[in-house]
């Protein structure tokens, strides 16, 4: 790694340092990684919670479609943001030289939010997920009962997720290019699971009268909110699917280690998102 000095100055006359990494990821790999983060354990979570919220068929349809619309729209925005901006990418980047001086402040603050709030928070909740979809896979309904500070499954469940973070943390640190063969990998696993979700319920449709499934798809009997509650909880809905689609901008904060980055983050955020656009859609 080879340390450049811009001229230009940057925060308060300081000149910025600017670090020029091996270009040693390729598009595929940044699909990976985008990939990666959007199908985590929102996708798996999220379609029950956005189904009784809004407890229309079609609805629930256009929910995903408009949450995923959004989210290519977003990473369009990306992609161009870093063929204008090449050198290092991400939100810090493009608020850099969106505001300058005194306005500089909100560029740390958001900094401070995202480093120590946000990303923690996503972090340790898919950690938590996963540790209690792997202690299920391995003891099924035997597993300890988490309620309770310091009970045994709470124990389990939070030990096994301190470990699945180190180990993350650990390969990601000895080798990039290991840490991108091991996101590819991951990203096929979880591409064949949903594909295979995805089958066996479209197998599972002949045994049912599909076109009546799809009469009166926005109406539902059953449903007595009021006009005010049912707004609020189609709001709801798509804040719930934006934050399983979450996970889209990923590439861009490898634009220094992208091979041609302009191109590469382009072509890995638009694929990554139609890619997870179809499969959490169908």
């Amino acid at each position: 790694m080879e340390e450049v000095i811009d001229s230009e100055y940057s925060y308060n006359g300081i000149p910025e340092s600017i670090y020029e990494y091996d270009r040693i990821l390729g598009i595929t790999d940044g699909i990976a990684l985008n990939i990666n983060n959007i199908v985590g354990s929102g996708i798996f979570l999220i379609p029950g919670n956005v189904w009784r919220l809004v407890k229309y068929p079609g609805t629930a349809l256009f929910v995903w479609i408009s949450g995923g619309y959004i989210s290519f729209l977003g990473s369009w925005i990306y992609a161009e943001l870093s063929v204008i901006l090449p050198n290092g990418a991400g939100e810090l980047k493009y608020f850099d030289e969106a505001f300058s001086g005194s306005k500089r402040l909100f560029v740390r603050i958001f900094s401070y939010i995202m480093i120590f709030i946000m990303r923690p928070i996503l972090i340790v909740f898919n950690a938590c997920i996963a540790s209690q979809y792997l202690i299920y896979a391995i003891l099924g309904k035997n597993q300890e009962n988490q309620s309770g500070y310091f009970s045994k499954g709470y124990v389990i469940i939070r030990t096994t997720s301190i470990i699945i973070l180190m180990i993350i943390t650990l390969y990601h640190i000895l080798s990039s290019k290991f840490a991108a063969r091991i996101n590819a990998i991951f990203a096929v696993f979880k591409i064949l699971a949903l594909t295979i979700i995805v089958i066996v319920g479209l197998i599972q449709l002949q045994n049912v009268n599909f076109k009546n499934h799809w009469i009166n798809v926005f109406e539902n009997t059953s449903d007595n909110r009021s006009y005010s509650q049912r707004i609020g909880s189609y709001g709801y809905a798509m804040l719930e699917t934006l934050i399983a689609y979450e996970g889209w901008s990923n590439a861009n904060y490898l634009a220094d280690k992208l091979i041609n980055p302009q191109r590469s983050v382009r072509v890995s955020n638009i694929y990554s998102i139609i890619i997870t656009i179809i499969l959490c859609t169908f």
